[in-house]
């Protein structure tokens, strides 16, 4: 409906400025029978014109969604239209030449008309899709400023009611403050990322084609301007029109940077989406309930995306072949054959290259094999075996990248086979004990120290399996990641999940990102694969061991508890965040931060779930508690780490009046 209106209005009040126009026309050949109109119907029916453009678009724009290649894709179309209506009207004009007479005259001036209207609503609609573009994922900050933007814009409309010299002193100095804004708004590019590799490059085409049709318009404009004929009708020269044509410049023109030096990494960032991809689909295979041959399927096809294979074949531990890709299963043997006497031990992954190896009808000469295996609880399962034509095709970070991934499918195969397992009801216990060896060798239980910091881990789950989960990893000789998460509910769909949150932990940390950037991306591959009403609490942290700080990020988990031994005082870190799973967009960006804080040596963090704090006096029904926790360490924060985790759980054991604590707990200390 608003979009009707918008549209009614903006035909009406551009009809009536050509109408304006037509009458100023006549009353310059006519100065004495035609009557002079006021200035103020020139203001009112531009600024009705602008205002209904604006809405329109405003309206459109807000009904699509996030598809930056459509929203850039619309851009170009409509400069492509625009810019050839306006070229083919300035070759009718080049062409035919100036005459003074009265219809030529009335026809320039619709044709100058037609110029102003088809500039207005080309850089009004890139004004607005940039606009989308710019808040794509930004913070309150830039929406503040983005406002302050918008608001001058509409202000400097009022000049239209004005004559030229009240609009110079006026608006001079306000002209300068926002060319500044333009600039900081411009760099605002969160959405470049999210592009693939085509994308990027289709994106600089449409952009540059932006400009170019900007250019040409600019060009137009003062060609109209230098004519001192159309002066009268004060369109063009309009600061509004300047502000809209300088901003899109400069952000098309930042746009196309950004993406020119995002193209070598995008290949890289690609890759690794489509692990994490990968691992949300292993995943979903689980919970829909396929078939294994499925699973298989999945975890051939993505492995052989990943590498960009030439053929590929997936064997079980017995020999039996499930699934060949571009390989015939008579060159199997003889392939198999030759990798055992490379070495291959069916434990470790294995890449071997020969000068001359297995010719193929399908793919010519295979010279680059990798093997690797799938084990899951010290067992194999069976074997994953990928080709390339190319000597040497496998890099070593290639060979990393489906070491880690193999693990984690090897989990997905095992779970997948459980759950079949459960729903026939059979061997029940003996499955679940499997499954808790499986969940306990993901967890890096026990004591660590690497020269830094001292680390000890304990988690317990109420059944034999859970849904707690924490991991560390070291990202650098200095820099360290240590994760700690819960997921909501317990039993096998709180370790299933727990398996995935352990998936996306180990692809996304090796991108070293920001603790609320991992935060968001793991957010992004655990919307997919969650059930609706099941959602993951956790805690990032990232340690510089060579500056002394502590960058963390909190997703909706228990409050940080951290002892200084500076000032001899326990504190709980209580920045804001929410659950990965709550919300399932691109605005979970906003409900997550980043805190930074220095240690110094004798510093402890004690990081726990919430079995620990929620645990109730049978009695009372009290529950444990922060305060309680907070008053512990303070009392214990000198004893060892072990100690402080056996003194912990004896109290509250005794608090409750149990032997056990009916929920999954775990409790992470570490000391600087």
């Amino acid at each position: 409906m608003i979009k009707r209106y918008a549209t009614a209005s903006a035909i009406v009040s551009w009809l009536l400025l050509v109408f304006l126009g037509m009458v100023k026309q006549y009353h310059s050949t006519q100065p004495l029978l035609a009557p002079s109109l006021p200035d103020f119907l020139n203001g009112l029916f531009l600024n009705a014109f602008l205002l209904s453009v604006y809405l329109f678009a405003f309206r459109k724009l807000a009904e699509m969604e996030d598809d930056f290649s459509v929203l850039l894709w619309r851009v170009f179309v409509l400069a492509m239209v625009s810019t050839i209506v306006s070229g083919l009207l300035s070759l009718y004009l080049y062409f035919a030449g100036k005459d003074d007479q009265p219809w030529e005259l009335y026809l320039r001036t619709l044709f100058y008309h037609i110029e102003f209207g088809l500039l207005a609503v080309f850089l009004i609609y890139i004004f607005t899709t940039f606009k989308k573009l710019i808040l794509f994922e930004a913070n309150t900050w830039v929406h503040h400023l983005w406002l302050v933007f918008e608001v001058a814009l509409f202000l400097i409309l009022v000049g239209h009611f004005f004559s030229d010299a009240y609009y110079e002193k006026y608006f001079r100095l306000p002209l300068g403050v926002l060319a500044i804004v333009i600039l900081i708004l411009s760099v605002n590019v969160r959405w470049i990322p999210y592009l693939q590799f085509n994308q990027k490059l289709q994106s600089v085409f449409q952009l540059a084609v932006v400009l170019f049709c900007l250019v040409y318009f600019t060009a137009n404009t003062y060609s109209f301007l230098a004519q001192g004929e159309f002066a009268k009708y004060r369109l063009f020269d309009s600061y509004y029109i300047y502000i809209l044509l300088v901003f899109s410049f400069i952000y098309a023109v930042v746009s196309i940077l950004f993406l020119l030096f995002n193209l070598p990494t995008s290949s890289e960032f690609e890759r690794k989406f489509r692990e994490v991809d990968l691992f949300q689909r292993l995943s979903d295979s689980i919970l829909e309930s396929r078939s294994e041959h499925e699973v298989y399927s999945i975890l051939l096809e993505s492995s052989f995306v990943l590498v960009k294979g030439d053929a590929a074949w997936l064997e079980a531990n017995d020999g039996e072949i499930l699934i060949c890709k571009n390989i015939e299963e008579n060159q199997v043997n003889e392939l198999r054959e030759a990798l055992y006497k490379e070495g291959y031990d069916n434990q470790e992954t294995k890449k071997v290259t020969f000068k001359k190896f297995l010719k193929s009808r399908k793919k010519g000469e295979f010279r680059s094999v990798l093997a690797a295996p799938m084990i899951t609880d010290r067992k194999l399962i069976g074997h994953l075996i990928l080709l390339k034509n190319q000597q040497s095709g496998f890099s070593h970070k290639a060979m990393s990248t489906i070491n880690t991934f193999m693990a984690q499918a090897s989990i997905t195969i095992h779970n997948f086979k459980l759950l079949n397992q459960l729903v026939d009801n059979q061997r029940l216990q003996n499955e679940l004990q499997i499954a808790k060896g499986v969940q306990n060798r993901l967890l890096p239980e026990g004591t660590l120290s690497n020269g830094h910091f001292e680390i000890f881990a304990k988690s317990q789950p109420a059944t034999e399996v859970g849904g707690d989960y924490y991991d560390f990893f070291k990202i650098s000789e200095k820099k360290y990641a240590v994760i700690i998460a819960d997921v909501a509910g317990k039993g096998i769909s709180a370790a299933f999940n727990m398996a995935q949150m352990k998936g996306i932990f180990q692809t996304l940390v090796r991108m070293n990102l920001n603790p609320d950037q991992f935060l968001v991306y793991a957010n992004a591959a655990l919307s997919n694969c969650l059930e609706r009403t099941a959602f993951i609490t956790a805690s990032y942290y990232y340690i510089d061991a060579e500056y002394h700080k502590v960058y963390f990020s909190r997703a909706g988990h228990c409050p940080t508890l951290y002892y200084s031994k500076a000032t001899d005082t326990v504190k709980f870190f209580e920045n804001k965040g929410l659950g990965l799973g709550i919300i399932r967009n691109d605005s979970y960006a906003n409900y997550v931060e980043y805190d930074i804080f220095e240690y110094r040596e004798g510093d402890i963090m004690l990081l726990y779930t919430d079995g620990l704090i929620e645990s109730k006096n049978k009695v009372t029904g009290e529950q444990f508690g922060f305060d309680r926790l907070k008053v512990f360490l303070e009392a214990h924060h000198h004893l060892p780490l072990e100690e402080i985790y056996q003194t912990l759980l004896a109290q509250a054991y005794q608090f409750s009046g149990e032997t056990y604590i009916d929920d999954d707990y775990t409790l992470l200390l570490i000391k600087f």
